[in-house]
């Protein structure tokens, strides 16, 4: 069950995902639907229409680090006038309330056991963005055509390739990217590498690239394999 069902408030949403939360790596391991993303994004609306103080949204951090990760997964311009409408209602709010928000969506990864990369800027905006980024990672119908980019230049040094292949990311991730500091996207460049190095050794499935790789999300570890496998029937059809 997910949470589209129409009985879900936006407290059982936030239980529902507590719940789910500690069987994952990365918030794109949940793999929420368009429909639960949608469905969030409207109470969280509600929440934010009627914000009396600034402790208003902080039983509910879970919810807006999942929508906002999703926001990205599932970014479209069709749909950019509603997100804007709940950016407009967070910018609202007073700078003080707006600062404790972001001090408690920070912390909220910290809380739920989930990686916050080590991120600290001294921007909290910012981080905030660099940490929902990194859990939003790649998106899944995207990743095939960026591990086919990345096995093309794979010999070439990082900082060679992510200027190389930039101009070729599919849209989503080109998105996602933008919100990056150069550091991060070499981060996240060299651990698609190694893990296309670890998928070609004949002993490495899906198991074993876990263990290997126990900070990598499991989404992208399984999208690995499938595209793994999917190039080697290709291989042994030619």
């Amino acid at each position: 069950m997910g949470i589209e069902e129409p009985k879900f408030n936006l407290h059982e949403m936030q239980m529902y995902l507590e719940e789910k939360i500690h069987d994952v790596r990365t918030i794109c391991d949940l793999e929420l639907s368009e429909n639960d993303y949608r469905r969030l994004g409207i109470k969280l609306k509600s929440l934010f229409a009627f914000a009396n103080n600034r402790n208003f949204a902080e039983d509910f951090m879970l919810c807006i680090a999942v929508y906002w990760t999703y926001d990205f997964i599932y970014w479209n311009e069709k749909y950019a006038r509603f997100d804007t409408e709940l950016i407009q209602m967070y910018e609202e709010l007073s700078q003080y309330t707006q600062r404790y928000q972001l001090m408690m969506l920070k912390e909220c990864f910290h809380d739920f056991g989930l990686n916050s990369y080590q991120v600290d800027s001294g921007n909290l905006m910012q981080d905030c963005f660099r940490i929902i980024v990194r859990h939003a990672g790649i998106p899944k119908e995207e990743t095939a055509a960026v591990l086919d980019l990345i096995d093309r230049y794979i010999s070439e040094d990082s900082d060679v390739i992510i200027h190389t292949v930039q101009p070729f990311l599919p849209r989503k991730t080109a998105h996602i990217f933008s919100y990056m500091d150069e550091a991060m996207q070499l981060e996240v460049l060299d651990e698609l590498k190694e893990l296309l190095t670890a998928v070609e050794e004949s002993d490495q499935d899906e198991i074993s690239l876990c263990q290997r790789f126990p900070a990598s999300s499991l989404l992208l570890i399984r999208e690995t394999v499938r595209w793994q496998k999917c190039r080697e029937l290709r291989k042994c059809s030619v």
